[in-house]
């Protein structure tokens, strides 16, 4: 197991759908999501996955974590989705090593803060 994954709702819920969600859980100490996404994650409570989801965040290995204020929050939900700009500002103040996203606009984002994509 290593550090810390940040991660959105899209690659989340792709993989509880393909019941591979329990491989973060092997993989990294923690997995964080930040509000939006977990609300993300709740409005999909009938969608295929959505149980392994639910699971995860009950048995508290999958944690929403508030990013503190910015201004630089802001500034990126005029380029991706709630979701995702919380994700790359919590992953930036955790000083996270991976950032899971699936949004066309946030892999240059997701680069120029310093994760691969």
């Amino acid at each position: 197991m290593t550090g810390s994954v940040i991660a959105d709702a899209g690659p989340l819920v792709g993989l509880a759908r393909i019941g591979l969600l329990d491989l973060l859980r092997d993989l990294y100490q923690e997995i964080l999501i930040p509000p939006r996404v977990f609300d993300e994650l709740r409005v999909s409570e009938s969608r295929l996955g959505s149980r392994a989801l639910l699971e995860a965040i009950r048995l508290q290995w999958l944690v929403c974590v508030q990013p503190e204020p910015t201004e630089e929050l802001q500034s990126l939900l005029l380029l991706v989705d709630p979701g995702e700009a919380e994700a790359i500002i919590l992953a930036i103040q955790r000083g996270a090593r991976f950032l899971l996203i699936d949004d066309k606009q946030g892999g240059p984002l997701q680069r120029a803060a310093g994760f691969a994509s």
